[in-house]
């Protein structure tokens, strides 16, 4: 059963899912491939990762077609902003609630209208194609709100350093439960020298004073005071990887609270 921005089932419509939804388990892909001379078959250079396409059976019973028609009319609504164009929405299935893909209704729907009933499927389109946890991996712990039984943690999940305060340098214990990421990094504070090192990569900091730091490393943002300014500092790749991500924290003169934000990543 599909699940809505969170909350909506498609019964909150009045509709009914069909049997038979298509989830792909991984997304669309083409392989980068070239032919060398000489050499039999094709070389592999690299993958191209595309869109991961859903797809819905749904009906209706409705014996008045006004009251059918505005059913219809408002599940409509529901997938398009105020100009008619498809919104996003969040996507989860009662079998994974804990994971959602953020989606576009991709084609009309165009529903086949009997006398008491009507069908038609549902597309949609996930154009980033991973499922990201619903709540935060520091946010993974036996006393949430949002996690219950019905998520698929396991006990004894490693879970994740929170927010800390540093007065010297230190080893900081980042979980990574799915694919391999690249997290957000807020840092508040003054420090000398300050590196950020996770194996091979590294963040590299001027000296600074009483500034608050907000590092996108996935979108390749830096905030320094509110204010963009990526070349403040050395950012190349940094990510964290399947399993326990043990990042360093050197520097001098350290005094800040520094937080790393992030979601778990699925195929």
């Amino acid at each position: 059963m599909i699940i809505l921005d969170g909350q909506y089932k498609l019964s909150d419509f009045g509709l009914i899912e069909e049997t038979g939804h298509d989830h792909p388990s991984t997304p669309s892909f083409s392989n980068v491939t070239f032919d060398a001379t000489g050499r039999d078959g094709l070389q592999y250079m690299d993958t191209d990762i595309e869109t991961k396409t859903f797809f819905v059976p749904v009906g209706i019973v409705e014996h008045d077609k006004v009251i059918k028609q505005k059913k219809l009319r408002d599940f409509a609504r529901f997938w398009l902003d105020d100009y008619a164009k498809p919104r996003e929405v969040k996507l989860s299935l009662d079998y994974e609630k804990e994971k959602e893909y953020t989606v576009r209704l991709n084609e009309r729907i165009n529903p086949t209208r009997l006398v008491n009933a009507g069908r038609f499927n549902l597309f949609l389109t996930a154009y980033d194609p991973y499922a990201y946890n619903n709540v935060l991996q520091d946010e993974i712990n036996w006393g949430s709100e949002t996690i219950d039984f019905e998520d698929s943690y396991l006990l004894g999940h490693e879970g994740s350093t929170t927010e800390q305060t540093l007065t010297a340098p230190a080893t900081l214990n980042y979980w990574c439960e799915g694919l391999a990421l690249k997290p957000k990094i807020l840092i508040s504070g003054s420090a000398d020298n300050l590196v950020i090192k996770n194996g091979t990569q590294e963040i590299i900091f001027p000296d600074f004073a009483n500034a608050d730091w907000s590092i996108d490393c996935k979108e390749y943002e830096v905030l320094l005071n509110g204010a963009e300014n990526f070349n403040a500092l050395k950012l190349r790749d940094f990510w964290l990887y399947n399993g326990m991500n043990n990042v360093e924290i050197t520097g001098s003169n350290i005094n800040i609270t520094i937080r790393f934000v992030y979601r778990d990543k699925w195929e």
